[in-house]
């Protein structure tokens, strides 16, 4: 008798999407949520036509040829169910985000890359660079890339892709840091190696 019971039930109800037999929904091909643990940041060259290579402490490298790669290092999960039984928790899961993009669970506010050296005139050491760093991804100038972003309206990229607008003022040394800060007051920064840009 109790078998075509819960047959019954499960065929008028359905089966939640998560919270009946485990504590997590089960979200195919990537979860919607995701803790920041940290960023990277590299520099590297990339001449025309040649595989990019990272840059070591000192070494020199063109202007147009340098490139930082930036990237998140997050945790992701599934959504946990929410109090109110496992009716409930049917409704907890969200779509993901598109590929190679964060969820929503946290927000960045501010994102600025500055070198400990200056870049020229404008661009004295520790001042931003976003107007200077172009989005290989997208072509715009980082600043103008990150606007939607910012403002709520778009996913950050789990990694980044950045080159020179234009080359610095006089060839020098360079050390760029990232400054990367979340809406929960979460911040973290990652710099690269000492390297000359000619």
């Amino acid at each position: 008798m109790k078998k075509p019971l819960i047959l019954l039930l499960v065929t008028l109800l359905g089966l939640p999407a998560c919270g009946l037999f485990t504590e997590k929904c089960v979200v195919v091909p990537a979860p919607p949520y995701y803790d920041v643990e940290g960023v990277q940041l590299l520099a590297a060259q990339h001449p025309a036509g040649q595989s990019q290579q990272p840059l070591a402490t000192g070494q020199s490298v063109a202007g147009f040829d340098a490139r930082l790669e930036f990237r998140v290092t997050a945790r992701f999960y599934g959504a946990v169910s929410p109090p109110g039984g496992w009716l409930a928790g049917a409704y907890a899961c969200s779509p993901s985000p598109p590929a190679g993009y964060l969820g929503t669970t946290e927000r960045i506010d501010s994102f600025t890359v500055v070198s400990a050296y200056a870049f020229d005139a404008a661009h004295p050491a520790g001042t931003s660079l976003n107007d200077v760093l172009v989005d290989e991804a997208s072509g715009q100038v980082l600043d103008q890339a990150l606007v939607s972003v910012l403002q709520g309206r778009g996913y950050f990229p789990r990694e980044l892709y950045l080159c020179l607008r234009r080359p610095p003022a006089t060839p020098g040394n360079q050390q760029f840091t990232v400054r990367y800060h979340q809406t929960n007051g979460e911040s973290y920064s990652a710099r690269t190696v000492l390297f000359r840009l000619n």
